[in-house]
Protein backbone atom coordinates (compact mmCIF):
# COMPACT_ATOMS: atom_id res chain seq x y z
CA UNK A 1 0.00 0.00 0.00
CA UNK A 2 1.33 3.72 -1.19
CA UNK A 3 0.02 6.23 1.38
CA UNK A 4 1.72 9.22 3.36
CA UNK A 5 0.72 9.80 7.10
CA UNK A 6 -1.66 12.40 6.53
CA UNK A 7 -3.73 9.79 4.47
CA UNK A 8 -4.20 8.34 8.26
CA UNK A 9 -5.93 11.57 9.66
CA UNK A 10 -9.12 13.41 9.23
CA UNK A 11 -10.75 15.92 10.40
CA UNK A 12 -11.95 13.75 13.70
CA UNK A 13 -8.98 12.25 14.20
CA UNK A 14 -7.07 8.96 12.71
CA UNK A 15 -8.90 7.29 10.28
CA UNK A 16 -9.06 3.57 12.33
CA UNK A 17 -10.23 1.61 9.41
CA UNK A 18 -7.62 2.49 7.10
CA UNK A 19 -5.20 1.89 9.89
CA UNK A 20 -6.75 -1.08 10.76
CA UNK A 21 -6.32 -2.36 7.37
CA UNK A 22 -2.48 -2.45 7.35
CA UNK A 23 -1.81 -2.67 10.78
CA UNK A 24 -2.55 -5.41 13.59
CA UNK A 25 -5.36 -4.19 16.36
CA UNK A 26 -3.15 -4.12 19.11
CA UNK A 27 -0.67 -1.44 16.92
CA UNK A 28 -3.72 0.62 16.14
CA UNK A 29 -4.54 0.64 20.31
CA UNK A 30 -1.10 2.17 20.76
CA UNK A 31 -1.36 4.78 18.05
CA UNK A 32 -4.59 6.10 17.95
CA UNK A 33 -3.55 7.13 21.76
CA UNK A 34 -0.84 9.29 21.02
CA UNK A 35 -1.85 12.97 21.13
CA UNK A 36 -0.88 14.31 17.36
CA UNK A 37 0.92 17.65 16.66
CA UNK A 38 -1.88 20.66 16.20
CA UNK A 39 -1.79 23.80 14.81
CA UNK A 40 -0.13 25.43 18.13
CA UNK A 41 1.62 22.87 18.92
CA UNK A 42 4.82 24.62 17.73
CA UNK A 43 8.36 23.09 16.58
CA UNK A 44 8.94 19.63 17.90
CA UNK A 45 11.09 19.35 21.54
CA UNK A 46 12.72 16.99 23.32
CA UNK A 47 10.59 15.42 26.54
CA UNK A 48 11.48 13.66 29.40
CA UNK A 49 8.53 10.98 29.75
CA UNK A 50 9.58 10.05 33.34
CA UNK A 51 8.07 13.21 34.98
CA UNK A 52 4.89 14.89 35.27
CA UNK A 53 6.36 18.70 33.37
CA UNK A 54 8.37 16.61 30.94
CA UNK A 55 11.58 18.24 32.39
CA UNK A 56 14.52 15.18 33.36
CA UNK A 57 15.09 15.10 36.82
CA UNK A 58 17.98 12.67 38.47
CA UNK A 59 15.06 11.03 40.75
CA UNK A 60 12.72 10.11 37.95
CA UNK A 61 15.63 8.31 36.22
CA UNK A 62 17.25 6.34 38.93
CA UNK A 63 13.02 5.36 39.62
CA UNK A 64 13.02 4.80 35.74
CA UNK A 65 16.03 2.46 36.22
CA UNK A 66 14.34 0.30 38.81
CA UNK A 67 10.90 0.30 37.44
CA UNK A 68 12.39 -1.52 34.46
CA UNK A 69 14.61 -4.25 36.07
CA UNK A 70 12.34 -4.60 38.77
CA UNK A 71 14.77 -4.03 41.29
CA UNK A 72 13.36 -2.69 44.75
CA UNK A 73 15.86 -2.02 47.27
CA UNK A 74 14.90 -0.86 50.71
CA UNK A 75 17.76 0.67 52.06
CA UNK A 76 18.08 3.55 48.73
CA UNK A 77 14.27 3.67 49.78
CA UNK A 78 15.30 4.55 52.97
CA UNK A 79 17.88 6.92 51.64
CA UNK A 80 15.63 9.06 49.65
CA UNK A 81 13.38 9.69 52.22
CA UNK A 82 16.28 10.84 54.98
CA UNK A 83 16.54 14.55 53.85
CA UNK A 84 13.62 15.26 55.98
CA UNK A 85 13.60 15.62 59.98
CA UNK A 86 11.58 13.47 62.10
CA UNK A 87 9.28 16.68 63.59
CA UNK A 88 8.44 17.23 59.51
CA UNK A 89 7.31 13.33 59.39
CA UNK A 90 5.05 13.30 62.49
CA UNK A 91 3.58 16.99 61.39
CA UNK A 92 2.68 15.65 57.33
CA UNK A 93 1.31 12.22 58.96
CA UNK A 94 -1.20 14.27 61.84
CA UNK A 95 -1.90 16.50 58.31
CA UNK A 96 -3.16 14.25 56.23
CA UNK A 97 -5.32 12.10 59.22
CA UNK A 98 -6.65 15.93 59.59
CA UNK A 99 -7.26 16.04 56.20
CA UNK A 100 -8.84 13.33 55.50
CA UNK A 101 -10.94 13.56 58.16
CA UNK A 102 -12.24 17.11 56.98
CA UNK A 103 -12.59 15.88 53.63
CA UNK A 104 -15.38 13.04 54.35
CA UNK A 105 -16.59 15.46 57.01
CA UNK A 106 -17.52 18.46 54.31
CA UNK A 107 -18.11 16.37 51.00
CA UNK A 108 -21.48 16.79 50.01
CA UNK A 109 -22.68 13.69 47.43
CA UNK A 110 -24.34 16.27 44.92
CA UNK A 111 -23.22 18.12 41.70
CA UNK A 112 -23.54 21.63 42.13
CA UNK A 113 -24.78 24.12 39.99
CA UNK A 114 -23.57 26.85 37.68
CA UNK A 115 -23.55 30.36 38.17
CA UNK A 116 -26.79 31.23 36.02
CA UNK A 117 -26.01 31.97 32.05
CA UNK A 118 -23.05 29.42 33.22
CA UNK A 119 -23.04 25.62 31.45
CA UNK A 120 -20.68 23.16 33.28
CA UNK A 121 -18.55 20.78 31.57
CA UNK A 122 -17.75 17.76 34.14
CA UNK A 123 -15.50 15.11 32.07
CA UNK A 124 -13.92 12.25 33.29
CA UNK A 125 -11.54 9.36 31.89
CA UNK A 126 -10.93 5.85 32.82
CA UNK A 127 -8.54 3.00 32.38
CA UNK A 128 -8.78 -0.98 32.36
CA UNK A 129 -5.88 -2.01 34.51
CA UNK A 130 -6.45 -5.36 32.70
CA UNK A 131 -6.38 -4.30 29.25
CA UNK A 132 -4.94 -0.87 29.36
CA UNK A 133 -7.50 0.31 27.77
CA UNK A 134 -8.84 3.99 28.09
CA UNK A 135 -11.77 6.56 27.45
CA UNK A 136 -13.15 9.44 28.27
CA UNK A 137 -16.61 10.94 28.19
CA UNK A 138 -18.21 14.17 29.37
CA UNK A 139 -21.63 15.54 30.22
CA UNK A 140 -22.31 19.28 29.67
CA UNK A 141 -25.48 20.88 31.77
CA UNK A 142 -26.53 24.86 31.82
CA UNK A 143 -27.46 26.20 35.48
CA UNK A 144 -30.53 24.85 36.07
CA UNK A 145 -28.61 21.14 35.49
CA UNK A 146 -31.04 20.15 32.31
CA UNK A 147 -28.53 18.20 30.20
CA UNK A 148 -27.53 20.00 27.19
CA UNK A 149 -25.19 16.95 25.56
CA UNK A 150 -22.88 14.35 26.03
CA UNK A 151 -19.97 12.43 24.77
CA UNK A 152 -18.16 9.08 24.89
CA UNK A 153 -14.93 8.05 22.89
CA UNK A 154 -12.75 5.06 23.25
CA UNK A 155 -8.75 6.13 23.32
CA UNK A 156 -6.85 2.80 22.53
CA UNK A 157 -4.08 2.20 25.01
CA UNK A 158 -2.90 4.56 27.56
CA UNK A 159 -2.69 5.89 31.20
CA UNK A 160 -5.23 7.53 33.22
CA UNK A 161 -3.97 10.94 32.55
CA UNK A 162 -3.83 10.40 29.00
CA UNK A 163 -7.58 9.88 28.93
CA UNK A 164 -8.43 13.11 31.25
CA UNK A 165 -6.72 15.17 28.58
CA UNK A 166 -8.42 13.90 25.90
CA UNK A 167 -11.98 13.73 27.93
CA UNK A 168 -10.80 17.86 27.72
CA UNK A 169 -10.19 17.99 24.31
CA UNK A 170 -13.44 16.77 23.06
CA UNK A 171 -15.54 18.23 25.66
CA UNK A 172 -14.32 21.98 24.83
CA UNK A 173 -14.95 21.13 21.54
CA UNK A 174 -18.46 19.45 22.21
CA UNK A 175 -19.17 23.22 23.85
CA UNK A 176 -17.79 25.28 21.01
CA UNK A 177 -20.75 23.59 18.78
CA UNK A 178 -22.98 24.84 21.21
CA UNK A 179 -21.56 28.16 21.08
CA UNK A 180 -21.17 28.61 24.79
CA UNK A 181 -19.12 31.42 26.42
CA UNK A 182 -19.71 31.14 30.00
CA UNK A 183 -18.45 27.54 30.91
CA UNK A 184 -17.75 26.28 34.55
CA UNK A 185 -15.26 22.51 34.01
CA UNK A 186 -14.70 20.27 36.55
CA UNK A 187 -12.14 17.10 36.62
CA UNK A 188 -11.79 14.56 39.26
CA UNK A 189 -7.99 14.28 37.86
CA UNK A 190 -5.96 17.07 40.45
CA UNK A 191 -3.03 16.41 37.83
CA UNK A 192 -4.68 17.84 34.74
CA UNK A 193 -6.71 21.10 36.49
CA UNK A 194 -2.80 21.71 37.74
CA UNK A 195 -1.28 21.59 34.02
CA UNK A 196 -4.17 23.66 32.42
CA UNK A 197 -3.88 26.14 34.94
CA UNK A 198 0.10 26.23 34.47
CA UNK A 199 1.54 29.34 31.77
CA UNK A 200 4.42 26.96 30.36
CA UNK A 201 3.27 23.45 29.49
CA UNK A 202 4.65 22.91 26.46
CA UNK A 203 7.43 20.36 27.62
CA UNK A 204 5.02 18.11 28.74
CA UNK A 205 4.33 15.04 26.94
CA UNK A 206 1.13 15.83 26.13
CA UNK A 207 1.95 19.27 25.23
CA UNK A 208 0.51 19.64 21.99
CA UNK A 209 -2.90 18.48 23.25
CA UNK A 210 -3.21 20.53 26.29
CA UNK A 211 -2.04 23.76 24.24
CA UNK A 212 -4.85 23.01 22.26
CA UNK A 213 -7.15 23.34 24.75
CA UNK A 214 -5.74 26.24 26.04
CA UNK A 215 -6.81 27.74 22.75
CA UNK A 216 -9.95 26.80 23.12
CA UNK A 217 -10.56 27.76 26.38
CA UNK A 218 -9.13 31.58 25.80
CA UNK A 219 -11.91 31.83 23.21
CA UNK A 220 -14.71 31.82 26.06
CA UNK A 221 -16.01 35.00 27.55
CA UNK A 222 -15.75 33.56 30.80
CA UNK A 223 -14.41 30.10 31.69
CA UNK A 224 -12.69 28.27 34.88
CA UNK A 225 -11.12 24.79 35.60
CA UNK A 226 -11.48 22.95 38.85
CA UNK A 227 -10.74 20.11 40.79
CA UNK A 228 -13.19 18.06 42.30
CA UNK A 229 -13.56 14.84 44.42
CA UNK A 230 -14.92 12.20 42.55
CA UNK A 231 -17.93 12.00 45.27
CA UNK A 232 -19.36 15.22 44.68
CA UNK A 233 -20.19 14.40 41.07
CA UNK A 234 -22.04 11.45 41.59
CA UNK A 235 -24.53 12.12 39.42
CA UNK A 236 -22.31 12.66 36.16
CA UNK A 237 -21.25 9.16 37.25
CA UNK A 238 -24.51 7.62 37.14
CA UNK A 239 -25.18 8.73 33.86
CA UNK A 240 -21.57 7.43 32.44
CA UNK A 241 -22.14 4.14 34.07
Amino acid sequence: MNATIKEFWCDTGWNIPLLKSVLPDHVVMQIISVPSGFGVSGHDKLIWNATANGKFSVKSAYNSFFDSVGVSNPLWTHLWKLNCPPKLKTFMCAQSKASMQSMFSYTMFSWCKPPENFYKLNIDGSRSFSSGCIGANGVLRDHLGIWIDGFQVNLGIGEVLDAEAWGLFFGLRMVAMHNIVNLEIESDSAVLVQLMLKSDIGVHPFGSLLDSCSVMMSKLLNVNIKHIFRECNIYFFLIRN
